[in-house]
């Protein structure tokens, strides 16, 4: 009777595995000019990999969360898009497929230093008191 139990459970084990989605990660960034997406699946070997021709749908907040547009991840995972960049947050959205699950990542607009001080100046350093 054990033996059967045991054989149940490696069934019922492999029947999981095989119909579980698996763990999703999304990142996204933005910046004035860019919205980086990338998008990774937990693999068979452990760690995690890109997943490439996937649907993200990409939102910014006014009063509500308006659509940018719908993007096709590349085979590296990644969605770049070159825009202007205004509102405070964004969201994309991975609605999941029978092998991976669905992911929702948010993000606030990140301000980008000038690359060099405006012409004539000096980088000033700052002092901090505490």
């Amino acid at each position: 009777m054990s033996v059967a139990r045991d054989v149940r459970q490696v069934y019922t084990d492999l029947y999981d595995a095989a119909f579980t989605p698996r763990e999703t990660i999304l990142y996204l960034t933005v910046t004035s000019n860019n919205i980086t997406v990338r998008l990774l699946g937990a693999s068979d070997r452990g760690g995690y990999t890109p997943i490439p021709n996937a649907t993200i749908h990409i939102y910014e907040l006014d009063t509500t969360w308006n659509p940018i547009g719908d993007y096709v991840t590349d085979q590296n995972g990644l969605v770049s898009i070159n825009r202007s960049n205004t509102k405070e947050w964004y969201k994309a959205v991975f609605d999941g497929t029978e092998e991976y699950r669905p992911v929702v990542a948010y993000a606030q607009l990140q301000a980008q230093p000038p690359a060099q001080p405006p012409s004539g100046q000096q980088p000033q350093a700052q002092q901090i008191v505490a």
